[in-house]
């Protein structure tokens, strides 16, 4: 999925790491999969976490962002 995303978006992820160089590559595969609107259930089978880890990435991620759309960056 992350490949995919990349090749439609060439820079998106770029974008990302520029305004926030402090997230890690996790954060941004949650970052890129919330932005396309999977569930957290979801998240955490993709990336073989426990949902609740996935819970506390989204969490961090809010406060990393201060709550950015992710839409931002596909400019």
């Amino acid at each position: 999925i992350m490949d995919e995303f990349e090749a439609a978006y060439p820079e998106a992820m770029g974008r990302v790491a520029a305004a926030h160089p402090d997230l890690t590559p996790t954060e941004r595969r949650i970052f890129v999969l919330s932005h396309l609107q999977f569930r957290a259930k979801e998240m955490a089978d993709l990336l073989g976490l426990s949902e609740n880890t996935v819970n506390q990435y989204r969490y961090n991620l809010r406060k990393k962002t201060e709550n950015a759309s992710f839409s931002a960056f596909l400019d």
